[in-house]
């Protein structure tokens, strides 16, 4: 497992450097999720991984991780939650439960999310700004055992965090497979 935790070092540094190359006149564009443009996906990535970092550092959150944090130094923020994340999980471990914000879990699980939550959105955001996915095969073959640990059928539909599958050729690689089983269309920037 401390092999994950170098993974997902690497993946945030990928985020951060996609977050960074977001121009001004892109945060108005849409993204693969449909709740989201790319300024609110920004926020969500910034808050959710302060949520992370709290969890991990056994900080208790006094703001509501619901409420739409909105921030413009995204960057910033998202690096300094990351290592902060990354050093509590360096220095305490995983083998501990971890709340989120109201029950707590496994702290392996909690790594898991992060794998799989952030090679997501980092496509998400990568997609919708028009720069190529960062990620390489071996993380996105890592978030994708994440996922296929996490999502249960209940977390599908359009009331719940993901959609259903979507169906890709058996020719697809690693990011569309993954993309696809997180229920989005691996083709959006192409139909955008």
């Amino acid at each position: 497992m401390t092999e994950r935790i170098e993974i997902l070092d690497g993946m945030l540094a990928k985020i951060a450097s996609t977050m960074a190359g977001v121009r001004a006149d892109q945060l108005d564009l849409p993204t693969p999720c449909p709740d989201f443009d790319v300024r609110v996906l920004l926020d969500h990535l910034v808050t959710w991984l302060r949520v992370f970092d709290g969890a991990i550092n056994e900080r208790v959150l006094d703001w509501d991780p619901n409420a739409g944090q909105t921030y413009d130094d995204w960057t910033e923020r998202f690096t300094a939650a990351g290592e902060s994340a990354l050093g509590g999980l360096r220095a305490q471990g995983f083998d501990r439960p971890m709340t989120m914000t109201t029950d707590p879990m496994p702290g392996h699980v909690v790594l898991e999310m992060m794998l799989m939550e952030y090679v997501g959105h980092g496509w998400d955001l990568a997609v919708a700004s028009n720069q190529l996915s960062p990620f390489s095969d071996d993380e996105v073959e890592v978030a994708m055992t994440s996922a296929t640990g996490l999502i249960q059928s209940e977390h599908r539909g359009s009331q719940s965090y993901f959609d259903h599958i979507v169906e890709v050729s058996d020719a697809a690689g690693p990011t569309e497979r993954f993309v696809a089983f997180l229920g989005r269309d691996p083709s959006w920037a192409e139909e955008s």
